[in-house]
């Protein structure tokens, strides 16, 4: 695709500088530049889709192969990335693809900072007996939220026990946008009385 690669996203709690990758079935993976903080195609320009996370973590090292990339986890927020044109269709100006990003981790952990919008809240989760991947710290995050009929807003990986597992997650519930409409309470019917006449002596 000859246009340029542009990015809009949701507010973001994910540093524009951090190793990531952008992978959308169909299209070339991105990976953001450290220096422009753009997204740039993969150089070799083979569409694909996302693997499992021993194909995302190679293709992190295959990206930043000066760093020591060491596991990957999925970013607290989705992006929205516009101009991602499939190799044979390269009339995509207008066409959005949101997408999450997944996080190459460098060396030592860092959990992402999570903004808690107005109304929402902010919980965490951790299992120190427990050493799960991020899929299943972000399905116990959106079910916790669901449980109180709140949607999961974002989310990240605590305490990392082995590459790609961790032992907690932390996340944002928030109000549901789409809330159902809550049925009117019927009480009971009420039966008015008809005024008696009353003689009068």
């Amino acid at each position: 695709c000859a246009n340029p690669i542009s990015l809009f996203s949701f507010p973001q709690t994910i540093s524009a500088w951090k190793p990531q990758l952008a992978l959308f079935c169909g299209r070339v993976p991105l990976h953001m530049d450290l220096t422009t903080g753009e997204w740039v195609s993969d150089p070799r320009g083979v569409p694909s889709c996302p693997g499992n996370n021993d194909e995302i973590l190679q293709h992190c090292r295959q990206m930043y192969p000066e760093m020591q990339i060491t596991g990957v986890t999925e970013a607290a927020q989705p992006v929205t990335v516009t101009n991602w044109c499939q190799k044979q269709k390269p009339e995509c100006k207008r066409r959005l693809h949101i997408v999450v990003p997944y996080l190459c981790l460098v060396n030592e952990f860092v959990s992402d900072a999570l903004l808690v919008p107005d109304k929402c809240r902010f919980l965490h989760r951790e299992q120190m007996d427990t050493c799960e991947s991020y899929q299943h710290w972000h399905e116990t995050a959106r079910t916790a939220c669901a449980a109180e009929d709140l949607d999961l807003h974002s989310y990240g990986m605590l305490l990392p026990c082995r590459p790609e597992r961790f032992r907690g997650v932390e996340y944002v519930c928030c109000p549901n946008r789409n809330p159902q409409p809550i049925e009117p309470t019927r009480s009971h019917p009420v039966t008015e009385l008809e005024p008696q006449d009353t003689d009068k002596g």
